[in-house]
């Protein structure tokens, strides 16, 4: 019996080992979440940013025309520090979206999908590639471009 008893203690010992090798621990779940928040919470961003330029004709100067919209702004700071995303004109159709990153994304962000949109005289989408991250401070910069209707999605 005492045999059966040691037996089952280190197999239940060695599960418990070797699951925390597989899993990450919970302060890295924790981290990866709050990327997860961050590249959402800047798609997001990239899209009302693509509707304000499809109503004015313009990028936004700054991202304070959001906090009058439906969403009330609760995606414009960081989940984790409560610091504000930036975002940064970099051309008449180019703009920047910038964040402050704790982990990898280990490229589970690395396929784009550019989305076209009608817009007045053609079909436009936003290009810049992918979500890709590592730790620290990243910027993804999109341009909106027109492309030919049938290659819009």
């Amino acid at each position: 019996m005492k045999f059966f008893t040691s037996v089952i203690i280190i197999f239940v010992a060695a599960v418990i080992v070797i699951g925390f090798f597989i899993i990450d621990s919970p302060g890295e779940e924790r981290v990866q979440r709050f990327d997860e928040r961050r590249i959402s919470d800047l798609q997001s961003l990239e899209i009302q940013v693509f509707d304000f330029w499809q109503q004015e004709g313009q990028l936004p100067n700054n991202l304070d025309f959001i906090t009058k919209g439906s969403l009330g702004g609760e995606n414009l700071k960081d989940p984790e520090t409560g610091e504000n995303y930036e975002y940064i004109v970099e051309g008449e159709n180019k703009f920047s979206l910038c964040a402050v990153f704790g982990s990898s994304s280990e490229d589970k962000y690395s396929v784009p999908r550019p989305i076209g949109y009608p817009v007045g005289d053609g079909v436009y989408s936003i290009n810049g590639g992918n979500w890709v991250y590592e730790p620290g401070r990243r910027c993804f910069v999109r341009t909106i471009t027109k492309t030919e209707a049938e290659k819009a999605y």
